[in-house]
């Protein structure tokens, strides 16, 4: 069951049971790396695949590894002299005073990682700070430069922190665009040379400004000319060539973490509200109403997972609207209606399906009608 009872009163306390997916798979792991090494979030490659970020993690790792143990891919120097020859031929050719005998070049190269924790560096019986690149000293190598602390030379240290000063809004675009392209927010803060939290910080910022155009507000069209617009293209996708439809509306469940307890407290709604008990998935709950091409001309998205689509549309402003009078009607002809399933209340502006009248003869006339419902 999604809860589990504790303590012996019917009002006892509930939990959220642990949920068991298995074993991952090898291909999910094998399709984890691919992706996450093609720039995605693991948090994204959680959500698609319903596995933790973890996992996700694991899965890169094991892929490495299975890697690095196929010999097919060790790369050594050739001892060839074919090999040398044909390594200094094409540096001959490269080289304006045709310099010969050069059979390779060397140099090193700061592979960038985030700061080993204590337990990994004392499990390679390496202190944390032999991690970190004195002359480059970014924040994501692994450590900042050394501040001495107190008067003797054998003074404590502490890791300064790097202030880099406020980031471009042009950085902040960039990288809005590049996570929702799949990029990972730790690759972002290495190629910007900013914060994991100042790519998340970034990312909203961009959301937040696009939400403040008013040019890119979505709500219902009111005038009789769109709705009829709409209502002709669903009149021509319709077999039977049903009319009157304004509007195709649907709930989905978006995904997120689990909210945390601060979260929940700062909206005066409890964790389990972002719960849907159905898909056993935290998240909110988006209404939506599009057109016969699939475009959205109306949404609403401020209620959790928990609450049913019938409350969450009758919370709306679209809602309120309908109640107004937003729908027209042309000239002996009946208003138009928003079409959707048994989640929500037939009414004068809402067209939904009847209600168990299937394999039945005496109402095949109603189950045709909901056969061609479901196409719109």
């Amino acid at each position: 069951s999604l809860y589990q009872k504790k303590g012996k009163r019917a009002s006892g306390n509930y939990k959220d049971p642990p949920v068991c997916n298995g074993p991952v798979p090898s291909t999910v792991r094998l399709a984890c790396a691919i992706c996450y090494f093609a720039g995605s979030s693991p948090y994204n490659l959680g959500c698609v695949y319903s596995i933790s970020y973890r996992s996700v993690l694991e899965s890169v790792w094991n892929i490495v590894e299975a890697i690095n143990m196929m010999p097919e891919f060790y790369i050594f120097y050739l001892e060839s002299l074919k090999a040398q020859r044909k390594i200094d031929a094409r540096f001959k050719k490269s080289s304006t005073p045709k310099i010969n005998n050069c059979a390779g070049a060397i140099d090193g190269k700061l592979i960038w990682t985030t700061k080993p924790s204590l337990a990994d560096a004392k499990s390679r019986i390496i202190d944390q700070k032999k991690y970190l690149c004195g002359r480059k000293h970014n924040s994501h190598c692994c450590l900042s430069l050394y501040q001495k602390k107190g008067k003797r030379a054998s003074g404590n240290y502490k890791d300064p922190p790097v202030h880099n000063g406020p980031v471009p809004s042009t950085v902040r675009l960039a990288c809005a665009i590049c996570y929702f392209a799949g990029s990972s927010p730790y690759n972002l803060g290495c190629v910007y040379s900013i914060s994991y939290r100042s790519v998340l910080e970034s990312v909203w910022n961009i959301v937040e400004a696009i939400n403040m155009m008013p040019e890119f507000y979505i709500f219902y069209l009111e005038s009789l000319k769109a709705q009829r617009k709409i209502d002709a293209r669903f009149k021509k996708s319709s077999t039977p060539k049903i009319n009157n439809c304004a509007g195709a509306i649907d709930g989905k469940l978006i995904w997120t973490t689990k909210p945390s307890l601060a979260d929940a407290k700062s909206r005066i709604i409890d964790q389990k509200k972002y719960l849907c008990g159905r898909k056993h998935k935290f998240g909110l709950n988006c209404q939506a109403v599009s057109d016969s091409w699939g475009r959205f001309v109306d949404v609403s998205i401020i209620y959790g997972g928990s609450t049913a689509d019938c409350l969450v549309f009758e919370g709306s402003d679209l809602y309120k609207w309908l109640i107004k009078g937003l729908m027209k009607q042309d000239l002996g002809k009946q208003p138009f209606v928003l079409f959707g399933d048994n989640a929500y209340l037939n009414s004068s502006f809402m067209a939904t399906p009847y209600p168990n009248v299937s394999n039945n003869p005496g109402t095949k006339t109603k189950d045709d009608y909901i056969f061609y419902h479901s196409q719109l």
